[in-house]
């Protein structure tokens, strides 16, 4: 029994040194996503994303670089044809993104429970936006806009490709915690086996 408790405590006091020393860790190294219009009709949005970890401010970055262009056997080439007014990233979790970038001036609008819209008012043919958010990233949906004559792009059409979005998921170091509360548990049924055997 003291020995399970000296364990149990020493697993604990090693989780807790480990949360200590800071890294930054790379969750989603960079990616390529199309958002297309699903038409067959060029130009594309090509989308390069990335997601990192801080364990001392406990956010992700998120990380996305678009790019308008044409996509012809898996071959990229930018074009300056279509810019972009608007880029939408989907997330019923909006509002646990704070830290918002944009590299070309975009201005980010958060739609609580909806998304977050970055619109330009110098349309843009390429341009990074980031966030930071608590939660990690799961894939979902994204889109873009040009201005007039009106293309839009979203990576659930025909050839289109998810992006990543923040929602909350068990992390590993919650379900340790929930596992170390449940030892107690372990060791008490543990003894009720013995009792029944020796009885």
């Amino acid at each position: 029994m003291k020995k399970i408790l000296i364990m149990a405590a020493a697993v604990g006091l090693l989780a807790m040194g480990r949360t200590a020393q800071a890294t930054i860790t790379t969750v989603i190294p960079s990616t390529t996503a199309y958002m297309t219009q699903g038409t067959g009709n060029q130009p594309e949005l090509q989308v390069i994303y990335s997601v990192s970890f801080d364990s001392v401010s406990s956010l992700y970055t998120y990380s996305y670089a678009f790019t308008v262009g044409n996509l012809v056997s898996s071959v990229f080439t930018p074009t300056t044809l279509n810019p972009v007014t608007s880029f939408t990233v989907d997330t019923t979790f909006s509002l646990s993104i704070g830290n918002i970038t944009s590299l070309n001036g975009g201005i980010a609008t958060l739609y609580a429970n909806n998304n977050i819209t970055w619109n330009y008012g110098t349309a843009q043919n390429t341009d990074t936006v980031t966030y930071t958010s608590m939660f990690p990233p799961v894939l979902g949906g994204g889109s873009g806009n040009d201005g007039a004559p009106s293309v839009s792009w979203s990576v659930t059409n025909p050839g289109g490709s998810p992006i990543p979005i923040p929602a909350p998921v068990p992390e590993a170091s919650t379900i340790m915690a929930g596992a170390l509360m449940l030892l107690p548990l372990g060791i008490g049924a543990v003894r009720a086996l013995r009792k029944e055997r020796i009885a």
